[in-house]
């Protein structure tokens, strides 16, 4: 069994050219190409949306809302009630 998609062979030209293309973006993917400076982009964080993405949302997922907080001796329980903000129609 092939380790990878494109250690088989091609059907036909179209999917040789899929296999080609596939194979040169993990290579790029993986950092193995030669021909390429890695460093501008490692070092330009702005790039780095799905790393900046997933962190957010880590932090939404582990942020409690403020009304359901415990009481503190500090202020009084709210009780919720009324509207939710979602509508249906």
């Amino acid at each position: 069994m092939p380790e990878s998609a494109w250690d088989a062979p091609a059907r036909d030209k179209e999917h040789g050219s899929s296999l080609w293309r596939e194979y040169l973006e993990d290579r790029f993917v993986r950092g193995g190409d030669e021909d390429f400076d890695y460093s501008t982009v490692d070092a330009d964080e702005d790039l780095d949306v799905m790393a900046r993405d997933e962190e957010e949302e880590r932090w939404y997922e582990e942020e409690e809302p403020q009304w359901a907080l415990e009481n503190n001796s500090d202020s009084p329980k709210k009780t919720l009630s009324g509207q939710t903000g979602v509508q249906d129609f």
